[in-house]
């Protein structure tokens, strides 16, 4: 793990996507029924959640991993978050954390065993800074409720409105993921993890390596049956997906790293590092 940054100062402002921004502004169409999805869904979906993570996670604390809770506190100090959220583990072979609660004193970040036997140091803090971004750009509630939310007609207007949402809001954490890791090729490797190549297969590549699996796999993405019948699939999967597709994740990150990611370490440069 190289000597990182630490941004103090650091607003949710400095690297949010123009789409969560259009959502955090109230500009998007659908802000409205996302501040009303909210308004009627939390206080149950907060409760529901609880029981779940009490139910199937198992919290992780200083005491009993004192080195995961390390990076976990690095992250929240690379990202000037002042408080740590609590760390939650479940035996699942899935390769994404999620973060639940319903304000700072309540806040957790839920991980699959899978992600801490597989990831290498500088992955984890990607992850985690996915997570904790997700948290400082105040999308707690709304990842709450995304997760436990039930398709009945009544929520279905809510439910595609918050599912946008939450998929601009990702955009978003991956920047933040990448400001944690200050590593583009540990981000590539966590976004190719999540697309479904083992992270196994990836701890023999170099960063030149990494960087054109990366760029080979958003070529084959454009490759594989350029018809109107694949774009209009790929249309109404980003509509009912939760979590934006990885292929849209890696593009967007790749943009983002060749400007503003540069442009913010440039800010803070020759300031404190750890």
């Amino acid at each position: 793990m190289n000597e990182k940054i630490v941004f103090t100062g650091l607003r949710s402002d400095d690297y949010i996507h123009p789409k969560d921004h259009a959502f955090v502004r109230g500009t998007e169409e659908s802000s409205s029924l996302v501040s009303k999805g909210l308004a009627l869904l939390s206080a149950s979906s907060v409760a529901l959640m609880r029981r779940i993570v009490e139910g199937r996670y198992v919290e992780v604390t200083e005491p009993a991993d004192p080195w995961l809770n390390g990076i976990l506190k690095n992250t929240c100090r690379i990202l000037d978050v002042s408080y740590a959220p609590r760390l939650f583990v479940t035996h699942e072979r899935s390769t994404s954390a999620s973060v639940g609660g319903d304000g700072p004193d309540s806040a957790q970040i839920l991980m699959p065993d899978y992600i801490l036997r597989e990831y290498d140091e500088d992955m984890l803090y990607y992850v985690l800074g996915n997570a904790v971004a997700m948290l400082k750009g105040g999308h707690v509630l709304l990842a709450t409720v995304c997760q436990v939310m039930v398709d009945t007609p009544l929520t279905r207007p809510f439910q595609m409105a918050l599912e946008a949402c939450l998929r601009a809001a990702d955009l978003s954490s991956d920047r933040g993921g990448l400001l944690a890791c200050q590593s583009y090729p540990a981000a590539v490797r966590c976004i190719l993890a999540e697309a479904g190549l083992p992270p196994r297969e990836m701890r023999g590549m170099d960063d030149a390596e990494t960087a054109a699996a990366a760029e080979a796999f958003m070529l084959g993405a454009d490759d594989v049956c350029p018809n109107w019948m694949t774009s209009l699939a790929g249309l109404w999967k980003k509509l009912n997906w939760s979590t934006t597709p990885p292929v849209e994740r890696m593009r967007e990150l790749k943009a983002w790293f060749d400007g503003g990611y540069k442009d913010i370490l440039k800010k803070w440069e020759g300031r404190e590092r750890q």
